[in-house]
């Protein structure tokens, strides 16, 4: 009588499992509704929990083929008739934890014994104890973690509890409401984080005026930040030329003296998102015949690509709401090379930047040197003075990785 009261309680929550399923949703709403402004988070969490308890669901399915497919396996091997169909009665029972898969193996035992007993019954009894052990603690553990995103550990000790509290039914709900438990943990961790965070000036300046807010337009995180260009001459955004040749009706000369219809750029720039009003800096080395306010390129017939830009800077920190920035412009020292159209070449450009005395990182010097020392080495025929070369490269790469590391560094801690 107590076996056929387990397969009941079983039967009936699988049942109300599946109706809440189905019909669940109306309720639930119903409920949410009551919850205010929270309505939105608590809805949301109720989702991920009936996700939870669907994936628990088909992974209960999935263990049951699996067990379906193993007996059938060793029962066709055995000769017992009917064998599919004593399979599938194995894996159905084996949906109830933990007398389900002993009172399968009992009644597909009886039916080896039809066959060839003692031998078929202590085989299947053999199998079914080995094949239990791996499904309750290999088998199970790895399906339901993958399923609920739940530790293989955090199963096996939820279903422990649950049996111990509440029997059968507690074995059964025990992993989906594991599930929903670290649900909620996460939600109210991720909460108090935010919490937290907004009682920092910088989360202060964020909270009342999240990102796409009509409030954020006027005042507070989103009234600005880098959004001004590098570069806009030369884009079709600004291209009006009979041709649609963009590069050529719009080049880098004429940008310091015409006025941009769709776009603004500058160095290092801020603009509201309407660019109504952007601020950039302008530089002057001495040299220059004009202010520097803009990236240097060259079009798309001076150099080896179109947005071909012959600079150096680097985007290196930020703020969410932009109320802090770190930006890194190297501004060559010497007179920049665009004035003279015979070195107005991707090559040429590129040797003057890296020849002028303030746009050469120690990165891109040793880079240099390393180049040239390989190909001195492999020009090189004196085994002497070759050797006196791959020690002189050894030492170029070793302080090479050095400045690496320590640009890194100074990145990582925002100095």
């Amino acid at each position: 009588m107590r076996v056929f009261a387990v397969v009941g309680n079983f039967l009936t929550v699988m049942t109300i499992a599946f109706l809440l399923m189905l019909r669940g949703r109306d309720y639930v709403g119903m409920a949410l509704r009551l919850t205010g402004k929270q309505e939105q988070r608590y809805r949301n969490l109720v989702l991920q929990i009936n996700q939870a308890v669907a994936s628990y669901m088909l992974g209960n399915v999935a263990i049951s083929v699996l067990c379906t497919a193993a007996s059938w396996i060793v029962l066709m091997l055995l000769g017992v008739p009917y064998a599919l169909s004593l399979a599938i009665v194995m894996g159905f029972l084996d949906l109830i934890p933990l007398v389900g898969a002993t009172l399968g193996a009992m009644l597909v035992g009886i039916a080896t014994a039809t066959v060839d007993f003692p031998t078929a019954t202590i085989v299947w009894v053999i199998f079914s104890i080995v094949y239990q052990r791996i499904e309750n603690d290999m088998i199970q553990p790895v399906v339901y973690g993958r399923a609920l995103s739940v530790n293989p550990l955090v199963t096996i000790i939820s279903v422990l509890v649950g049996a111990r509290l509440l029997g059968i039914l507690g074995a059964l709900l025990a992993i989906p409401i594991a599930a929903a438990i670290q649900i909620l943990l996460r939600d109210w961790w991720s909460n108090r984080s935010a919490e937290a965070s907004s009682a920092t000036m910088e989360g202060a300046r964020w909270t009342p005026n999240p990102p796409n807010s009509h409030a954020a337009t006027s005042t507070g995180g989103g009234a600005g930040g880098p959004y001004l260009s590098e570069r806009a001459w030369g884009t079709v955004r600004e291209d009006y030329s009979a041709d649609g040749d963009a590069w050529s009706f719009f080049p880098h000369d004429h940008a310091r003296s015409r006025a941009y219809r769709w776009s603004e750029d500058g160095l290092g720039g801020i603009c509201d998102e309407r660019q109504l009003l952007c601020l950039a800096f302008a530089f002057w080395n001495g040299r220059d015949p004009f202010l520097k306010e803009r990236i240097f390129g060259l079009n798309g017939q001076e150099g080896n690509h179109g947005e071909d830009a012959k600079e150096y800077w680097w985007y290196l920190d930020s703020t969410p709401t932009h109320s802090w920035m770190r930006w890194r412009y190297v501004y060559p020292q010497d007179e920049f090379p665009t004035r003279s159209s015979s070195t107005r070449t991707h090559v040429a450009v590129a040797a003057r930047l890296l020849r002028s005395a303030g746009c050469v990182p120690p990165e891109v010097a040793l880079l240099q040197e390393i180049d040239s020392l390989k190909q001195s080495i492999e020009r090189c025929t004196d085994p002497e003075k070759r050797s006196r070369l791959r020690d002189q490269l050894q030492a170029r790469q070793v302080e090479f990785n050095m400045h690496l590391e320590e640009r890194h560094r100074s990145a990582r801690l925002g100095q």
